[in-house]
């Protein structure tokens, strides 16, 4: 709607009061789009264009050929911290590990709590962080992630970063923070009215992935990088340096060889029933236990933003399909041709601009149409500091 047209077609004075209604139009229309804007052909053609570059959208787990790997120690550390963080969150539930803080989850390792695993009759405990480790950690948060290919922009620079309790909502496993994000989520959930699939069953929008604080986004990340673990065929490639924040062009033979210098450490993971609990969790095996391998940390981070460097840290959200056979489509890039995303994208309710990551970004990051980005609405307070003894840890008084 143009206003300057509206004037030449009616050739007659407007007043001030219909101006600002012709206004609140504008505004209304831009949020919540009309039933008119829905059959736009231009949307469908458009919608088109992006199913048909799928086949051209990057492979983000492929290796590159300027990719920036963990040292074999570095890729042991990556190993104990997801453990440790993975033993943090059985303890304290999957929903509160998603907020709780960095100190947090240190001072409950130091407790050594059992986390409900059991290794026949022996309990799982949470186990304490070595300094080298926790060092670890706070250089991979500090490191400039540009080292290894990630452009976004740092989200959060605090380690420590706490997220206020009250100022979020449980959406079933998973945190929205209140404001422009529940806001943002409702008029998404408001807007697609009754969708089905081929076969009749009605299709139900989910939260597949809300608010994570910084322990939550570090055991993603090492998470991601340990399911890319493999040999490398290359005879050199780039390293990373945390010393310097550099990467380093080193030769793979030399990093055999500090594999092989390192076994005890890959024996003391093992020890700790490294290879139950991957099997167990994720499906896979662990394979520093069968010979020399690395992780490569910029396919990592083209999945998974680094610490300190992803949106859910503030605002965003994921959205995805909670039932029917479209719900394997969660997180994957084919999500644009479920009857959701079509619905949502070809109606207007959401646009290209509402996408973090949009196909062929310059961020280095894998095209992303369930990320949903919200801009912080001048309303909502920031996220703040809660006590630990705030924290809800189920049967918490229960625990030896």
């Amino acid at each position: 709607m143009d206003i300057d047209k509206i004037y030449d077609n009616t050739n007659t004075r407007i007043s001030r009061r219909q101006l600002i209604k012709i206004a609140g139009i504008l505004l209304g229309s831009s949020l919540f789009p009309i039933s008119a804007y829905a059959k736009n052909p231009d949307r469908e053609v458009l919608y088109r264009k992006i199913v048909s570059d799928l086949k051209m959208t990057m492979d983000p787990d492929k290796n590159q050929p300027k990719d920036v790997w963990a040292t074999p120690e570095q890729s042991i550390l990556i190993h104990s911290c997801y453990d440790k963080l993975t033993k943090i969150q059985r303890f304290v539930g999957f929903a509160n590990f998603n907020y709780i803080d960095f100190g947090s989850v240190v001072y409950f390792a130091k407790r050594e709590r059992k986390t409900g695993r059991f290794f026949g009759t022996t309990p799982e405990r949470t186990m304490p962080f070595t300094r080298k480790e926790i060092e670890f950690m706070r250089n991979i948060f500090e490191l400039d992630a540009r080292v290894y290919g990630f452009y976004g922009k740092k989200v959060t620079f605090d380690i420590n970063q706490k997220i206020n309790e009250r100022e979020i909502v449980n959406m079933i496993g998973h945190y929205i923070t209140k404001g422009s994000a529940l806001d943002k989520y409702n008029m998404i959930k408001k807007s697609i009215g009754r969708l089905s699939d081929d076969y009749g069953n009605e299709i139900i929008l989910r939260v597949t992935s809300g608010i994570r604080n910084l322990a939550k986004q570090m055991r993603l990340f090492y998470r991601k990088a340990i399911r890319l673990a493999q040999r490398p065929g290359e005879t050199f490639l780039y390293t990373l340096d945390l010393d310097n924040g550099k990467k380093r062009l080193t030769e793979v033979e030399q990093l055999r060889e500090k594999y092989n210098f390192l076994k005890n450490k890959i024996t003391e993971l093992e020890k700790r029933h490294m290879a139950y609990n991957l099997k167990k969790d994720e499906r896979k095996d662990f394979l520093l236990s069968q010979g020399f391998h690395l992780l490569n940390l910029s396919a990592a981070s083209r999945s998974l933003a680094p610490p300190g460097y992803s949106w859910h840290g503030r605002y965003d959200f994921d959205i995805g399909i909670k039932n029917t056979m479209y719900r394997q489509l969660n997180f994957d890039k084919r999500f644009i041709t479920t009857p959701l995303f079509k619905e949502l994208f070809t109606a207007g309710y959401i646009n290209l601009a509402d996408l973090r990551y949009q196909q062929h970004n310059g961020l280095g990051v894998r095209f992303e149409p369930w990320h949903i980005k919200v801009e912080q609405n001048a309303t909502t307070n920031d996220l703040e500091q809660i006590a630990k003894s705030n924290i809800y840890i189920p049967k918490k008084d229960t625990i030896e």
